[in-house]
């Protein structure tokens, strides 16, 4: 028996991850070789998931939530 995930998602072209994010493709494309933004590699082109870009902006937004500290 096989599962198939029927999940609809969506891949971005570094331009329009560019975009979103209001930088340029090439630093899209240097998170993507710093592995900071993870992206899928098809035949010599690269796209974003559109999840994994959501995923990128919650991870780096500042500052990072942090817990209080028990002063008294």
């Amino acid at each position: 028996m096989t599962t198939t995930d029927t999940t609809p998602f969506i891949i971005l072209t570094p331009k329009e991850a560019a975009d979103r994010l209001r930088i340029s493709a090439a630093m899209v494309y240097k998170l993507s070789q710093l592995g900071q933004l993870p992206s899928v590699r098809i035949g010599r082109r690269i796209g974003i998931l559109e999840s994994d870009l959501n995923k990128f902006v919650e991870v780096s937004r500042y500052p990072q939530p942090r817990a209080l500290p028990n002063v008294r």
